[in-house]
């Protein structure tokens, strides 16, 4: 037998999966550090999805439960700024509706993108590459300085993964005017 470790490295788990794994037997696990990890993630064989900004502007009727299109985009975040100076003058009012359409590059792909992410994390759960924790604080590093060069990194980062593949049904083109 290989020497497959788990992200934790525990032996006894190692045992256990090969043992099911060889029954053909689908199963999940509590880890030590209580997060509950499929046999598809331990073995990194999870396909990755994500939606674009347009099908989420497209199909309003599949965005998750607890968000809206007149959610605004730093509740919908759970964050907020003392001032909006610089390139946070775009946020006081802006809703995940307006932050799907936002044109241009910079802080406004960033945006546009982080909010087709946390779509896309709400509703499609662990196919999405990254969660939620990270994105959040991606967007407050984003916005807390204005010229983080993380961030057009980040953005492209985002893009990739709201194109990764929808699995949901709607009208997959672009919808912002």
């Amino acid at each position: 037998m290989s020497d497959e470790r788990l992200p934790h490295g525990n032996a006894l788990l190692r045992g256990t999966r090969r043992r099911l794994v060889k029954a053909g037997a689908a199963v999940a696990w509590t880890v030590p550090v209580m997060q509950t990890v499929s046999v598809a993630q331990a073995t990194g064989t999870v396909t990755p999805c994500g939606c674009t900004p347009g099908y989420w502007k497209n199909n309003q009727s599949q965005w998750p439960q607890g968000l809206s299109p007149s959610t605004t985009f730093l509740s919908a975040f759970n964050i907020s700024f003392n001032s909006y100076a610089d390139c946070r003058s775009i946020l006081p009012n802006l809703t995940l509706e307006s932050a799907l359409c936002l044109g241009g590059g910079g802080i406004n792909a960033f945006t546009r993108h982080a909010a087709a992410a946390l779509l896309n994390i709400r509703k499609l759960g662990t196919c999405f590459p990254i969660n939620e924790t990270t994105l959040r604080t991606w967007v407050v590093d984003a916005f807390a300085n204005c010229a983080d060069p993380a961030t057009e990194s980040r953005k492209d980062v985002l893009a990739g993964y709201n194109q990764a593949g929808c699995p949901l049904p709607g009208d997959p083109a672009a919808g912002c005017a």
